[in-house]
């Protein structure tokens, strides 16, 4: 059986500093965790958020400070570049299954055609090759407007697939512009949205500098190649967010070993309520893991080293509550036979 110590009255006990400071100090942490688990779940999506592609700037090279330093041979009688600009704004990327989605509309300016807000109307028929995951042709009609197309790339894993959130990723888009008719190659230059995926940093490196021409606003690849380096990684808001959910673990866990070494030195009694807490606490812990940013799939390192071991240490402790509430001497206190005073 469990005997209970008796504690002395409390205007008798003498407190320590660390007993006055302990619950401010839990107290503030506390604060600080739910404040700021609220500011960094603000712009912090758990999947991949699309950026719609209409929602971008006019694409226009014509203006003196971007032709200047092109040669007179690739600009127009309007003074446009005779080039073709391939304009691409990210929509999503999975990190599942490592794909990478953006939206690419195609700019003609000078001899080529002319530029509208979501596409461009083009006077030569032209031969477009790129990378892409299936058909990597797109054909591209003379005398009428174009619009763009989805795009669809594999990227590379730099690191292993359990190293989340420290996972990265990178790839390569390549491009090949042609007349169709003459297979004459026409001069092409790539412009990047600012825009950017929800949770997920994107380095864009355009490729092949050297072998093109024009100023810092606007480059030329006279040859009609053009390519691009990716380099993905998990935003600081996504790591922020997974960070305060781990302390919410590590705090809850550290909790739940304080409340039962307390009970087994006999300082606090076994109870059902303490019971109750690791309970739910422990389907708590299966929600927390639920909402790590990103939806990572189960099996990470992270759950080796802390989510797994975690779940196990709270039903270590539901099993050791349950076995010190099991043994209490005062579980019928109220059906004990009472002695009867009167007289």
């Amino acid at each position: 059986m469990v005997s209970m110590k008796k504690d002395k009255p409390l205007a008798e006990r003498k407190f320590s500093t660390r007993e006055y400071l302990l619950p401010w100090v839990s107290f503030g942490l506390a604060i600080f965790v739910i404040l700021g688990y609220f500011i960094a779940s603000i712009g912090v999506s758990r999947s991949a958020t699309v950026v719609d592609p209409q929602d971008e700037i006019f694409v226009d090279y014509c203006a003196d400070e971007d032709t200047r330093g092109i040669a007179e041979e690739f600009l127009a009688s309007n003074g446009c570049p005779n080039s073709v600009t391939a304009f691409m704004a990210f929509e999503s990327f999975d990190p599942d299954s490592r794909t990478m989605r953006f939206w690419m509309r195609l700019y003609p300016q000078g001899d080529q055609g002319f530029s509208l807000l979501n596409g461009g109307y083009f006077y030569n028929s032209l031969s477009v090759g790129h990378s892409s995951v299936g058909n990597g042709n797109w054909a591209v009609p003379s005398q009428e407007w174009v619009g763009g197309k989805t795009i669809e790339l594999v990227l590379e894993s730099e690191t292993s697939p359990s190293a989340y959130p420290l996972d990265s990723f990178s790839g390569r888009f390549n491009l090949v512009v042609r007349n169709a008719v003459t297979a004459e190659p026409v001069p092409v230059t790539l412009a990047i949205s600012q825009k950017r995926i929800s949770g997920f940093d994107i380095t864009p490196t355009v490729l092949g500098k050297e072998y093109s021409i024009g100023n810092d606003n606007f480059t030329i690849f006279p040859d009609g190649i053009a390519g691009m380096d990716f380099k993905i990684s998990r935003s600081s808001g996504q790591l922020t967010q997974l960070v305060l959910l781990l302390m919410i673990i590590v705090i809850g866990v550290a909790a739940s070993v304080v409340t039962t070494i307390a009970v087994m030195k006999r300082r606090r009694p076994p109870s059902l309520s303490a019971l109750a807490w690791l309970a739910t606490y422990l389907f708590a812990l299966i929600q927390v893991r639920a909402e790590f940013p990103g939806e990572p799939p189960i099996g990470l390192a992270i759950d080796r080293f802390l989510t797994f071991p975690a779940i196990a240490v709270v039903m270590g402790l539901i099993v050791v509550n349950a076995f010190m509430w099991f043994r209490r001497d005062d579980w019928d206190s109220e059906n004990q036979d009472v002695t009867d005073t009167r007289t």
